[in-house]
């Protein structure tokens, strides 16, 4: 049986209120209803998510369960929202996604003055990430992004808007920072090198070494 948002959204109350039948009661279900839920819950994912059998602490897995469904919740209710606003107003809504790097830096004020030169157009901005964004743009969700663009993705296109040097951050005591010459990826060979998504999608092939190292 697959995880179904509505199993989340009853282990997020359970984990905030802290027992069951608290919890039961919020949500307007039986505590037995709401603990075969939680059981069910934990057999897909393998393991406990809490301590004890009062549920008033998170195991390590329950912890990050409850992150993470609390960030699905939120995505999941404010798709609902936008699409029930949808259906009431089909026509004159921008849909645009940014990672939060370009919200707060340029698109705000790119949006302010396409508000006053088109008024009866409604924009709405989604925070997402580059991956996520990219998506989004395939399934038709929003119709514009802004992202790390990860290469050609069929049916989309892309027009470059900046870029940023890459950086390297380091302690202040590390010998490296005393280096008076340029720096070179081979100065880095015998480094642990921390690397997100955004730098394994730089197109150097000893970077990408180092990386896999």
């Amino acid at each position: 049986m697959s995880i179904k948002i509505e199993m989340l959204r009853y282990f997020c109350v359970v984990a905030e209120k802290g027992n069951l039948l608290t919890a039961a009661e919020s949500l307007g279900r039986t505590p037995s209803a709401i603990s075969m839920m939680l059981k069910q819950l934990e057999g897909n994912l393998g393991g406990k998510l809490f301590e004890k059998d009062r549920k008033n602490k998170l195991t390590s897995l329950g912890k990050y369960v409850l992150q993470q469904a609390q960030n699905e919740i939120s995505h999941f209710d404010a798709t609902i929202n936008a699409v029930e606003n949808y259906a009431k107003n089909p026509s004159g809504i921008l849909r645009i996604a940014s990672v939060p790097s370009a919200t707060f830096g340029f698109l705000a004020s790119v949006i302010e003055e396409y508000s006053q030169e088109f008024p009866k157009i409604k924009i709405e901005i989604w925070d997402m990430d580059s991956a996520s964004i990219v998506r989004a743009l395939s399934n038709g969700f929003i119709k514009l992004g802004i992202a790390s663009w990860p290469g050609d993705v069929k049916n989309l296109t892309s027009q470059p808007l900046f870029q940023d040097d890459f950086g390297l951050v380091s302690h202040v005591d590390h010998e490296i920072v005393s280096t008076k010459r340029s720096l070179t990826f081979s100065d880095l060979k015998a480094e642990k090198l921390i690397t997100n998504d955004l730098s394994n999608l730089i197109e150097h092939e000893e970077l990408k070494r180092l990386s896999k190292d």
